[in-house]
Parts: C-alpha cells; sequence; structure tokens
C-alpha cells in the first residue's frame, strides 16, 4: 500500500507536538511493511518544515502540481499499481485505518462528520475520477456512485485490545485552533483505557492532562518518564519503611500519576514500543509487594515477627495468586476479564489494587489508624482473589461459548 496526502492546503496547526503531515507519515510507517512509497502532495504550494531524520530515513516524496484534489489524486494513482491510501493533511486519521487498509484487498471511503480518509486501488478507476476540489468531496462522490463502499463501523475491528474497550475508528478535522483543542481533548480520552481504577479514571486525568501536552510538544521520550517511575518506585519502598511517610506517599502518588503519563505519551506521539510496554508492565507488576512490605515494616517497627508482618506475607501471596488468577481468562479468551461485560469493566474501579489501596492507607497513616487500614487493605485483597476465582470459573464454566459481539464494551 503507497500513502498519498494530500498538503495543499496544510494545517499549520500541531497536535500533540507534530503536524498532521508527520503525524500520518509516523502513523503509516509504523505498519512496518505494510506500507510502500510515501507521497506529500503539495500541490501549487510549499512543503511545510518536517523534521529531517523523518525525511531522510523514509524517502519521503514530494509532488508539486497545481490542480484540484482529484487530478493530483488521478496522476498518482496511474503510477501506481498498489493500493493507495488517501489522507487529508488537514485531519488527523485514526491509526487503524492505515492499519485496516493494509491489510484489507477492497477499497474503502471511510467518513466521520466533515473529515474523510479513502483507500483506492488503480483497478477502480474506470475513466477518471470525478473532479472534487478536496478528499472529502472525492470520497464522498465515489462512495455515492459505488467504486468504493463506505466503511460502516460495524465492518470496523474496534476492539483494542491493550485498552480494553471497543472504540469506532475517527477522523477529525483540524482547521484552527479550536478544532485543533477539540481533537487533542478527544484523543486523549481515546487514549485511556476502558476499564481501570477509581483515581485513574475521575481524579488523575486533570494532572495527566497538564503533563502529556508539554511533554509531547518538548518530544520527551516516554521511556524517559518510565524510567524516572521506577526510580520514584524504589526511592519509596525505604522511605515508607522507615515512617518517612510525607516522602514516600510523595513519591507514590507522582509515580501513580506519571504510570498514566508515559502511557498516553507514547500512544499519542506513535513512541511506544516494546522496551516501554515491558518497564510499564513490570514496574506495575513489581512495586506493589514491596511497598506492602515496607508499610507493615513500617508499622512494626522493624519487628519482623509481629503478627502484621504475617498479614503483611499473606498480603503479596493473595495478591501475586490474584494477579495469576487474573491471566487464567487472558489466556483463555486473549482479552482482558474486565471488557468481558460492562460490569466486569465497573468492578475493575474498585477492586484492590495499587491506586485503591494506597489512598486507603494514606487515610490510615493521617487518621492515625495506619494497623487497620492495612488489615482492611489485606481483606480487601483477599475478597478481590475470592471474586476473580469466582467470576472466571463462573466464565469458563457456562460463558465460554459467548461471542465477542454478545460482550459489552468496556
Amino acid at each position: 500500500m503507497r500513502l498519498w496526502i494530500d498538503a495543499a492546503a496544510s494545517s499549520d496547526l500541531y497536535v500533540f507536538g507534530m503536524s498532521l503531515i508527520e503525524r500520518h507519515i509516523r502513523a503509516a510507517v509504523r505498519l512496518g511493511r505494510g506500507i510502500g512509497d510515501i507521497c506529500v502532495d503539495v500541490g501549487a504550494g510549499n512543503l511545510p518544515e518536517l523534521p529531517a531524520d523523518l525525511m531522510r530515513r523514509h524517502g519521503i516524496q514530494i509532488r508539486r502540481a497545481p490542480g484540484l484534489a482529484s487530478g493530483r489524486l488521478e496522476a498518482f494513482l496511474r503510477e501506481s499499481k498498489e493500493r493507495v491510501m488517501a489522507v487529508s493533511a488537514q485531519t488527523v486519521v485514526d491509526q487503524r485505518l492505515f492499519e485496516f487498509a493494509a491489510n484489507h484487498e477492497s477499497g474503502f471511503a471511510a467518513f466521520d462528520g466533515t473529515a474523510a480518509a479513502l483507500a483506492i486501488d488503480p483497478q477502480q478507476i474506470a475513466s477518471s475520477l470525478p473532479e472534487a476540489g478536496s478528499l472529502e468531496e472525492l470520497a464522498r462522490s465515489l462512495a455515492a456512485s459505488g467504486t468504493v463502499r463506505s466503511l460502516e463501523q460495524s465492518d470496523f475491528p474496534s476492539y483494542i485490545r491493550r485498552l480494553r474497550r471497543n472504540l469506532p475508528f475517527w477522523l477529525l478535522p483540524v482547521r484552527d485552533d479550536a478544532d485543533r483543542q477539540r481533537a487533542e481533548r478527544f484523543m486523549f480520552r481515546a487514549s485511556y483505557k476502558g476499564s481501570t481504577d477509581f483515581f485513574t479514571r475521575y481524579v488523575y486525568p486533570f494532572m495527566v492532562w497538564r503533563l502529556v501536552r508539554p511533554l509531547a510538544r518538548l518530544r520527551v521520550h516516554p521511556n524517559w518518564v518510565s524510567g524516572f517511575n521506577i526510580l520514584l518506585g524504589i526511592a519509596a519502598v525505604p522511605a515508607f519503611a522507615f515512617g518517612e511517610y510525607a516522602i514516600g506517599f510523595a513519591c507514590a502518588f507522582v509515580m501513580s500519576i506519571l504510570d498514566s503519563v508515559d502511557g498516553k505519551l507514547a500512544r499519542l506521539t506513535f513512541t511506544d514500543s516494546q522496551l516501554g510496554t515491558r518497564l510499564d508492565h513490570l514496574l506495575d507488576l513489581i512495586h506493589p509487594p514491596f511497598w506492602y512490605l515496607a508499610w507493615a515494616w513500617a508499622i512494626a517497627n522493624g519487628d519482623i515477627g509481629a503478627p502484621v508482618m504475617s498479614a503483611a506475607v499473606l498480603l503479596v501471596i493473595v495478591y501475586i495468586l490474584d494477579r495469576l488468577c487474573v491471566k487464567i481468562y487472558t489466556a483463555s479468551f486473549h482479552r482482558a476479564l474486565y471488557a468481558h461485560t460492562r460490569f466486569d469493566g465497573f468492578v475493575r474501579t474498585f477492586i484492590a489494587r495499587r491506586n485503591i489501596n494506597l489512598p486507603l492507607f494514606l487515610v490510615g497513616v493521617v487518621s492515625g489508624f495506619a494497623l487497620e487500614a492495612f488489615l482492611l487493605i489485606v481483606a480487601w485483597q483477599l475478597l478481590t482473589l475470592v471474586w476473580h476465582v469466582c467470576r472466571i470459573a463462573w466464565i469458563l464454566m457456562f460463558q465460554a461459548g459467548v461471542s465477542e459481539n454478545s460482550r459489552a464494551p468496556a
């Protein structure tokens, strides 16, 4: 598949630190072998500035020719033997549409309000394309004539496994600053997981939003944020253990917030990587037991034989068993348990996880009931394990044949 970007009337606005042309290019090149040549058609205008490494590494073709969008695209199609994905430099395009176009034989026109994207084979042009001044106008004309099919949301694979949610494809026009702000807001919300804890969903987004935008503009790589998070997670352990609660909670809550920042930053700037994903997942899995043991150590004043230390060991064992239990569902259905039904997504909001246990322990420490709060966390983690065992057993015994379509989006 080849990519054609209509940049004759390109927007000079940046979305999360990138021009729309750069966003199209980076979205396409992430397909790897699925994308061939990339052409930026500036019409009679000039090429907006693009990063030199992007131009050099991917050999971007620049075309300069006056005329309507339909005529310029037709000229490009006549030179091509492959399917062409055509997008506008005034529209932010859902990255999944590039993958969909690369993996499907037939062409299509995708619409979302006043924005459009077009995938078309040269063989689909019988004589010439109908005259059209914009890509949207051309796409609607081709769809109306039956030259290409109009892509319906029901035909599009909307489930995003890593986000545990269904999300319809989208296209967002960016012609002025108000459009840009709407696009950034939508993309930020769309980057959130469909099921997560109460604080990540309702409390932290205000702060995450104000961190992601400047970091994106400054081109800060999310792996740097993940690395800093690791340091905060480690620093919290001795702080908690020696009763330096102010430092411990500061490190812990900043880490919890930044844990949302690195993922959003990676997805919104096409900088997600296997290393970053592994760092993020390993940190999420490994650090809670060390925090729990440090909390108990501080409560016991360093007495390893204190009953609270035995409770901490139980908490760690239950935590590990709970995480393994949830993996059984993932291995069986290749999706997250919390996307099975809306109810499972709701339960995820409150189950025992770091972002729920941390505020509970903070309230206990501040109110002078640290031991009671810790025992409540142990009990809540145990109840979470019991719930997951019963729920997954029920699903495996009675709902294993439930189709993907019958599961409500999370």
